[in-house]
């Protein structure tokens, strides 16, 4: 089963195991107390969604996840644990009821934003690691950091392919870019995008995969095909950040 459905399968056992739970356990005993009284419980769970800024906190959570995933989804979580304190304090009163129906909201709305969040992002439930089989624990923990996180972490990276050549006379182009789009798609992107790479993509299950070590991939997997099709290439760029990048020429560079 491919690894982002079954992350979203679960997901969804998630929500009608629980909502079995609620309509039979839950749900009846909070309907036999006053509106103030069964809200009390719900509230004081969600007070503790403040753990959500761990988000921020440098080795909790990888230092590459997108910012835009990362603080949303913490300070999301922290205005809701606000509002349900707030609500706590102020209940039974009708503004408690006012101010938890707010809190109702909008953590409904910080869920969802937090889903819309991690897919605009391409987040995946299991994440690159970094380290080497040859190394023991200490000595990876030393070479790669945080990196070497047993449970992985990921990477958004970027691919720049160069081609080198004579423009055909007609075309005025290289190599036909759609020819080249598609050999890229085919032969890196659907075998790298959402993927564990130290236990889904080969060579990754022997060879640690460092910026260098996907370029050296990237131009194996793509010379051949791009050599049928009358192109030559030139470089490939691995960007791991924005100013973090590898250049790889081929093994004759």
């Amino acid at each position: 089963m491919p690894q982002q459905v079954a992350f979203f399968a679960s997901i969804a056992f998630s929500f009608i195991a629980w909502s079995i739970v609620t309509a039979r356990f839950i749900w009846p005993e909070l309907g036999r107390r006053s509106r103030a009284d069964a809200l009390r419980p719900l509230l004081v769970l969600h007070s503790f969604r403040f753990v959500g800024l761990a988000f921020l906190v440098p080795g909790v959570a990888s230092a590459d996840v997108p910012a835009a995933f990362s603080h949303a989804a913490a300070y999301g979580d922290l205005v809701a644990a606000a509002l349900a304190v707030l609500a706590l304090l102020v209940l039974p009163r009708r503004a408690g009821i006012g101010i938890a129906w707010v809190f109702n909201l909008w953590g409904s709305a910080d869920l969802l934003n937090a889903f819309y969040q991690a897919g605009h992002a391409a987040l995946v439930p299991g994440q690159l690691g970094a380290a080497s089989t040859l190394l023991s624990d200490s000595e990876n923990q030393e070479l790669f950091g945080i990196a070497a996180n047993s449970h992985g972490h990921g990477h958004n990276y970027v691919i720049e392919v160069t081609m080198e050549g004579q423009p055909d006379p007609v075309t005025g182009m290289v190599l036909d870019l759609k020819k080249l789009k598609d050999v890229v798609n085919r032969e890196v992107i659907s075998q790298y995008d959402h993927r564990f790479l130290n236990y889904e993509v080969q060579p990754f299950d022997r060879v640690v995969p460092t910026p260098e070590n996907i370029a050296i991939d990237v131009w194996r997997r793509l010379a051949p095909h791009l050599s049928k099709e009358g192109g030559r290439l030139h470089a490939i760029r691995v960007y791991e950040t924005s100013d973090l990048y590898v250049d790889y020429f081929g093994e004759a560079a």
